[in-house]
């Protein structure tokens, strides 16, 4: 048995492919402490301190980053890969928003697992 969220790309497939072997599931809100993973990528022109920047970002969501990797090409573009928790996954789009105003950063965005990114 799997879960998934309902805004799961996973989900929606099984959903059309396998109807009815799909069965809803509801949590009691009993489930305060809960933690959350999701990787982002950041693609960002390479500067000074942009690793620190994006970090510091981050953190000032109180998220706690538990990987980091990044790499910057010939082109001069940083790519750089962070997971990290959290407590409540709508607040995701609250940490991506920040940053992508961070300057030199082109994107940033959720890595879905399972999907090429």
């Amino acid at each position: 048995m799997s879960v998934h969220r309902a805004d799961c790309t996973n989900a929606a497939e099984l959903t059309s492919a396998k109807a009815a072997r799909v069965v809803e599931v509801e949590w009691s809100g009993e489930h305060t402490g809960s933690i959350f993973r999701a990787a982002v990528e950041v693609a960002a022109l390479d500067r000074s301190r942009l690793l620190r920047d994006v970090a510091n970002a981050i953190a000032e969501h109180h998220v706690n980053i538990v990987a980091c990797s990044t790499h910057t090409g010939n082109d001069r573009i940083a790519k750089m890969r962070f997971e990290f928790e959290l407590a409540d996954p709508s607040h995701l789009d609250s940490v991506l928003r920040t940053i992508q105003r961070i300057d030199g950063v082109y994107e940033a965005y959720r890595l879905v697992p399972g999907k090429a990114g």
